[in-house]
């Protein structure tokens, strides 16, 4: 019988960073101008990419991730975040990651959905990407951005 040591090393090495890394998982609510049936197919590409920068970056790490979207409505925010925190209670998330994008970025909100507590939030502005690539590019880019922000709020 012959003993790979490097072959067991390896799996050792990777069962105890499995063991060692906690996954978070994230409930995503995008709050969106209109809806999407009704946006222009550029505004559409901004949105999706934006998430999903956000969402490859979140998977990166490790952690699991689920999102909704609605239409922005700032006389009903407090009763939207109300019913979006059900939803992380009753889906078992960790974090509820609100996000708000327009023509320039996004601006977002962490809460911990446990005791719904704010941990923080801020803005992402397109013009912190690589003008050079395209607007899909641009806004994925802006969604690792906005990520790599969030993450530095849980370390």
């Amino acid at each position: 019988m012959i003993i790979d040591f490097r072959r067991i090393a390896v799996l050792m090495m990777f069962l105890s960073s499995s063991l060692s890394a906690s996954s978070l998982t994230f409930l995503v609510d995008t709050r969106d101008e209109m809806p999407r049936g009704d946006m222009e197919i550029e505004q559409k590409i901004k949105v999706v990419s934006l998430e999903t920068g956000i969402m490859d970056t979140f998977f990166e790490k490790g952690h699991i991730f689920f999102n909704t979207y609605s239409i922005r409505n700032s006389s009903m925010r407090e009763k939207a975040d109300e019913k979006v925190l059900k939803i992380a209670v009753d889906e078992g998330a960790d974090f509820l990651l609100i996000l708000l994008p327009d023509a320039d970025g996004a601006s977002w909100s962490l809460f911990r959905v446990a005791g719904s507590t704010h941990l923080g939030e801020g803005s992402v502005g397109i013009g912190e990407t690589d003008s050079e690539k395209n607007t899909g590019e641009r806004w994925t880019s802006l969604g690792i951005i906005l990520a790599e922000a969030v993450m530095q709020l849980l370390n």
